[in-house]
């Protein structure tokens, strides 16, 4: 009888035992699937907060670059009007503003030399090929097509293959002076960025050209003792120098020149207006010469 009722109060205590572990991991199961849950919505949280901040930060950068830098609006740097220092308000009258169609013209049609042998020594015997010949010759024919009577001379540099390029275009304008000008040489007018491999000249080199190449750029851009109208001047010299006027006329970085390109007898645009304008209808243009005579040295 004894025996029996301690078996029965084994058995009990032993189910207590078991319910009571069953009901302990219940809890934990219950208490991990919650602490769970709170560390997936404090994890969603925390990103919704991130992303959110990101969006206003990004906002307000974009507002304040806008205000100050005014991207695809207004660059970092102005164009000035005096650069030559001739600029007088001509475009305005009474405080009006002029408009466009009120603007006078000056152009100058700036020539790249045609061809020329690049292996001689001396520069009287860096004449014009025969290729060269030939470019000259259709870039005369173009241009007098082009201008007409409009040509109020013809400048052209002392180097050899730059006098007998402009020899030849002269034809087409019979009656117009040639006229040489040292200072249209070639040579190195600014260090060039970046720089290029095998092309070293030096600083006593650059100082020289420079000053040179400067002193042609005012006497062929600036407004002084020019004539606007239908005017046109004619300017055989050399991709150096075209390229250096081009960048320096526009007001771009004048140290990227080195990164343009021109056409032997490729023609370039450039016009100054009187109220200091100055614009580029034209960079290198060898539309005139048949693809099969494009060269470039």
């Amino acid at each position: 009888m004894l025996a029996s009722i301690f078996s029965s109060l084994r058995k009990y205590s032993f189910l207590a035992r078991a319910n009571n572990f069953q009901l302990k991991e219940r809890k934990m199961n219950f208490s991990f699937l919650f602490n769970k849950k709170t560390l997936a919505s404090s994890k969603l949280y925390r990103f919704a907060k991130f992303s959110t901040s990101s969006i206003i930060l990004s906002g307000i950068v974009t507002i304040y670059s806008f205000v100050n830098f005014g991207y695809y609006l207004k660059d970092s740097i102005n164009w000035n009007p005096n650069w030559d220092g001739n600029y007088k308000h001509e475009n305005k009258r009474n405080g009006k503003v002029v408009s466009d169609n009120a603007r006078k013209w000056h152009q100058n049609i700036l020539v790249r030399h045609a061809q020329y042998i690049t292996s001689a020594a001396k520069d009287e015997e860096k004449v014009l090929t025969d290729l060269g010949k030939e470019q000259a010759e259709e870039t005369g024919k173009y241009l007098s097509q082009q201008y007409g009577e409009k040509v109020n001379a013809i400048y052209h540099s002392n180097l050899t293959r730059a006098k007998e390029t402009a020899t030849i275009i002269s034809k087409y304008f019979p009656g117009v002076k040639l006229i040489e000008d040292p200072n249209l040489a070639e040579g190195v007018p600014i260090a060039p960025s970046p720089s290029v491999s095998g092309f070293k000249p030096t600083i006593g080199e650059i100082v020289k050209d420079k000053e040179r190449i400067d002193n042609a750029f005012n006497t062929y851009f600036s407004k002084n003792g020019k004539s606007f109208g239908d005017n046109v001047d004619i300017i055989v010299c050399h991709g150096n120098v075209i390229r250096y006027m081009f960048c320096k006329g526009l007001q771009y970085p004048t140290s990227g020149w080195l990164r343009l390109n021109h056409l032997n007898c490729g023609v370039t645009r450039m016009s100054i207006s009187t109220d200091s304008l100055v614009i580029c209808s034209g960079l290198g243009d060898g539309g005139h010469l048949r693809p099969s005579i494009h060269t470039y040295n």
